[in-house]
């Protein structure tokens, strides 16, 4: 990337995947991206991760319940879960924020 752009962890959180064999993983929050990434042996490594680009105009996000849903062109790409609605709001709300952020400049 750009090293202009200074990439900060804004949160991190557990996260389980909805449709796949490997459910356990985390996401990351940073101040330019989504990283959704699955966790190996006892959390110490990432596989599989995942990067969505909040100044993506074509990457949305939907939430329902304790679930969102991210899309890249109006195609589900990944579902995932939090551990209640709650959890699921302010992660909804955070993303919603840096996404505007972002699009505001």
């Amino acid at each position: 990337g750009n090293p202009s752009n200074t990439r900060v962890l804004i949160g991190r959180g557990p996260i389980v995947y909805r449709h796949e064999r490997m459910k356990k993983g985390s996401i990351f929050l940073f101040s330019d991206v989504i990283i959704l990434a699955k966790c190996v042996v006892s959390n110490r490594r990432y596989v599989g991760e995942i990067c969505f680009k909040l100044d993506n105009p074509t990457v949305n996000f939907q939430k329902m319940g304790n679930q969102i849903s991210f899309y890249k062109d109006d195609i589900k790409h990944t579902e995932i879960e939090f551990e209640d609605d709650s959890l699921a709001n302010i992660w909804e709300r955070y993303i919603s924020f840096w996404k505007m952020e972002l699009h505001g400049v």
